[in-house]
């Protein structure tokens, strides 16, 4: 009868430490339910968050990419002004030579001639920045820091040839456009001026320039490129760090 007792203790005994566990282990289990459910909302905010930051990227690429589509729409017009006044003032010049010479044959006193303004070859002072048109390399360079200067990214994206747009645009993701202008104005504040002192032609549609920045007195190499008729930055060309 005592073995009974004892027998029967020790059943109770392993079934209340049988029953303690399991419950130890269904609030384990449910504390791991919980955490899962935590996590799966904290992995759905974040990729919502993430979402929500790619397409506020994507819609300032496609902004961007518009305003390229409007700039291009009225390069051509701008390009046909400029040389409808370069030649006006080509026809200028020519009717005053002609003027000169057929008083002197007349023997009457010729009109005087303006003096042509001198120029340093390949030289471009800050003051003389405009926009030139991408009709020379040189002009096309003029062009994309006149547009940094003037605050205009639009403009500058494009004086740029394609893989240098894409480039920039990539660079530019997640940045406002005024960000972007405040940057480039400030990148050409010190700078006085452009010099060419070199240039090498590799083909008919790439060539490298030698340029001295004046004003912080740095020399650089840069690519340009013709892109469908048009010469356009491409950009710097620097040895890799060692």
């Amino acid at each position: 009868m005592k073995r009974k007792v004892i027998l029967i203790l020790i059943v109770l005994g392993s079934v209340g430490f049988g029953a303690v566990h399991w419950g130890q282990a269904g609030r384990l289990r449910a504390e791991n339910l919980e955490l899962r459910r935590q996590l799966a909302e904290q992995e759905t905010v974040l990729a919502a968050e993430a979402d929500e930051r790619r397409s506020g990227q994507e819609a300032e690429v496609a902004r961007l990419k518009k305003r390229l589509e409007e700039v291009h729409q009225l390069r051509g017009d701008v390009a046909r002004l400029r040389g409808q006044a370069e030649e006006a003032e080509r026809l200028r010049a020519a009717n005053r030579k002609l003027q000169a010479r057929a008083a002197a044959f007349q023997g009457q006193p010729s009109a005087p001639v303006e003096p042509e303004p001198s120029i340093v070859p390949d030289s471009y002072p800050k003051e003389s920045w405009s926009f030139a048109g991408y009709d020379t390399p040189e002009n096309a360079l003029v062009t994309a820091i006149w547009a940094m200067q003037q605050g205009t990214p639009e403009t500058y994206l494009d004086s740029l040839a394609p893989e240098e747009q894409v480039r920039m645009a990539e660079r530019w993701q997640g940045k406002s456009e005024q960000e972007i202008a405040a940057k480039h104005q400030s990148d050409v504040t010190r700078i006085s001026g452009i010099r060419v002192t070199g240039r090498q032609d590799l083909d008919a549609d790439n060539i490298v320039m030698n340029v001295q920045i004046e004003g912080v007195d740095r020399a650089e190499k840069v690519s340009m490129k013709r892109v469908d008729g048009q010469w356009k930055f491409a950009g710097y060309i620097r040895e890799p760090e060692q």
